[in-house]
């Protein structure tokens, strides 16, 4: 339960930039006009609308075609986290607002196809306990997102607008390896021996 908290609280700290520090990121590091960031600004999160809906669609789909339960979480999940990471590092460096605006958009898609398996995997693994470990995650997530605006903001205060995008990059990166080698969507968290 605790690594599905974890994956969950990795994914939570990314997708959070998003409605925390983006528009300011983009008026005072991109030197956007406020009316452009008004429209631009929308573009990750309704590619992150898009993304919900297909990793949700693509894990489904997975395990009708295969019966493979943990290849259907973890091959939705595992990739997304690592694509939203590795578009953070263009995004984060380059000197074309619009190439950030986009890889930034791209990135947020891929983090969103991670819902669908971090939703589906705590009634995987929780039964009849499914409540309590969706409860578990969503806090743990909830920690991932209040941490996120206070790193990015420690690091900007430090002179950086660049750094922040290397630590959610990492964070993404070590979620995706949560995924790949901690998260057993077949393993149920409640059965075993009981504390008496």
């Amino acid at each position: 339960m605790w690594f599905i908290a974890a994956a969950y609280g990795c994914f939570f700290y990314g997708s959070y930039f998003y409605v925390s520090w983006f528009p300011t990121y983009l008026l005072e590091f991109r030197h956007l006009s406020l009316n452009s960031v008004g429209y631009l600004a929308s573009l990750p999160l309704i590619s992150a609308m898009v993304g919900d809906l297909a990793g949700g669609l693509l894990t489904d789909h997975v395990l009708r075609k295969t019966g493979n339960l943990r290849l259907a979480r973890r091959v939705v999940a595992a990739p997304g986290l690592f694509l939203a990471a590795l578009l953070l590092i263009p995004a984060g460096t380059t000197d074309s607002a619009m190439t950030a605006i986009l890889c930034l958009t791209a990135s947020n898609f891929f983090l969103e196809l991670v819902l669908g398996p971090a939703w589906a995997v705590p009634m995987d693994v929780g039964g009849t306990s499914s409540g309590t470990v969706t409860a578990v995650m969503n806090m743990v997530g909830a920690v991932g997102a209040s941490i996120s605006p206070l790193v990015f903001g420690l690091l900007v205060e430090r002179g950086s607008w660049v750094a922040p995008f290397y630590v959610t990059a990492t964070v993404l990166a070590a979620g995706s390896l949560i995924w790949i080698f901690l998260i057993d969507p077949e393993k149920s968290v409640v059965d075993g021996p009981r504390l008496r």
